[in-house]
């Protein structure tokens, strides 16, 4: 970094002014700190962030100063097993514990996806990269995500989150890729959402996968707040309100399964876009995205985008560096915070698939083997909504609604109902909006789920 302007270390073009430009990442504490001195090197496969500012040596004149800027590396490729010990510090808050920076090593891209090129011990299976262009942290899990592709440039910085203590992260050369796969590789069903407005642009993927889960698995990846102040982020989220860039659901869908999606932004005024692309999903799921403020409902597979106004007013996220009277310039790093809605706020869409149903088959194959009460469907709904239970026996079933304070406001069912699986229509036209919770009492089993309903 000799041909850079530095400052704020021992060493640097101005060491004692100015804040720290290069930094290292101490998960131990969740902070950046400055390097030492100039002589202090990140060790192998670890990695470092570096603010570039324009002028090389602050004289504040033209010459070589402006960008882009070239930088050149020498000495002898390192062509052993990198090994990187990752750190994990638990503080009982799983999204923001084990983030650890790291780094490629070598002068040609890794590809993340050639699962025999890296192991790794307690880790998530993803990695996070900061992409200016785009004003926000992007990742990949190996077979999908908001990068375009599994590649990780040569000295790339990027993020991964160890999950438990003795985490630990192996890299070899066979990861070594020229920007192309040439193994023909399974397709992956997945939607990704794009939203645009404001002259930013910003994706979220919902995939589906052998192993995945409804919750938070090692697959999905966190939405990761931006660097910079000019941001648009669109993500999915969690029951808890965690966001997510990548939301991995299982691919072999018993019941309908519903997915909030909502978004976040320093200027929500104006006109945005939601587009998506359906790829390779089964052709019997019925896939349907609602707008939770507008009311309105679209299957994704008859239309490829929406569109909608907002009027929030633009929001300014406040500088974190306060500057003094000094004679270098200034910079503030943010580290790496995962995104969360605000308590109680709820999500803009919200995006329901359904596997299709099994018809004319024998009903001697068909028996449920359990009781089961499924997710209700559209959920949120407005003012209909199917409810379906299976049962493995006939016999006495009833199934009601309560509000949140126990009341019962509707009785579905209150009868003797053959063996199978069963619909019955729910109304609530006459209710208030909010949650309620429906329960199905069937022999000794008693379950129970929420639904909600807005208007």
């Amino acid at each position: 970094l000799k041909d850079l302007w530095s400052q704020g270390f021992e060493g640097a073009k101005s060491p004692n002014y100015g804040s720290p430009n290069v930094l290292i990442w101490n998960e131990n504490n969740g902070n950046f700190e400055a390097i030492a001195d100039a002589d202090e090197v990140p060790g192998r496969g670890k990695g470092f962030i570096v603010y570039v500012f324009d002028d090389d040596d602050y004289d504040q004149s033209s010459g070589s100063t402006g960008f882009p800027k070239t930088l050149f590396m020498e000495g002898r490729e390192d062509t052993s097993e990198i090994s990187m010990p990752l750190s994990f510090t638990d503080t009982e808050t799983p999204a923001s514990d084990g983030w650890n920076l790291v780094g490629n090593p070598w002068p040609f891209p890794l590809n993340w996806s050639n699962l025999s090129g890296w192991s790794s011990t307690n880790m998530d299976g993803s990695y996070y990269i900061w992409n200016a262009a785009v004003n926000a942290y992007q990742s990949h899990n190996g077979s999908s995500g908001t990068l375009p592709d599994s590649f990780i440039a040569p000295w790339q910085g990027f993020w991964v989150k160890a999950t438990d203590e003795g985490a630990s992260l192996s890299l070899t050369r066979e990861l070594r890729g020229n920007g192309g796969v040439l193994r023909k590789e399974a397709p992956v069903s997945q939607i990704i959402f794009t939203l645009d407005g404001n002259g930013r642009s910003n994706s979220a993927v919902v995939m589906f996968a052998e192993g995945a889960s409804i919750e938070k698995d090692p697959i999905d990846t966190y939405k990761l707040s931006p660097l910079s102040a000019d941001y648009l982020m669109l993500y999915s989220v969690l029951e808890d309100g965690t966001a997510l860039d990548i939301n991995t659901l299982p691919v072999e869908l018993e019941e309908s399964v519903s997915v909030d999606i909502d978004f976040d932004g320093s200027n929500l005024n104006g006109e945005f876009g939601l587009s998506w692309n359906t790829e390779v999903l089964p052709d019997d799921w019925t896939i349907l995205l609602r707008d939770n403020q507008s009311g309105e409902e679209v299957n994704l597979r008859n239309q490829s985008e929406i569109s909608f106004t907002m009027t929030e007013l633009a929001k300014v996220r406040p500088d974190s560096d306060q500057t003094e009277e000094w004679t270098a310039p200034a910079h503030g790093i943010i580290p790496p915070k995962v995104m969360k809605t605000a308590n109680g706020k709820s999500s803009r869409f919200t995006l329901t698939i359904s596997p299709g149903s099994t018809t004319n088959v024998d009903e001697s194959e068909t028996l449920p083997t359990k009781f089961s009460l499924g997710q209700n469907y559209p959920n949120p709904f407005n003012p209909t909504t199917t409810i379906r239970y299976e049962l493995p026996i006939t016999g006495n079933v009833t199934l009601e609604v309560y509000d949140m304070i126990g009341r019962r406001v509707a009785t579905l069912v209150n009868d003797v109902v053959e063996a199978g699986i069963h619909e019955v229509q729910f109304n609530g036209a006459g209710l208030a909006s909010g949650v309620y919770i429906y329960r199905l009492a069937a022999g000794n089993t008693v379950l129970t789920r929420k639904l909600t309903l807005m208007k």
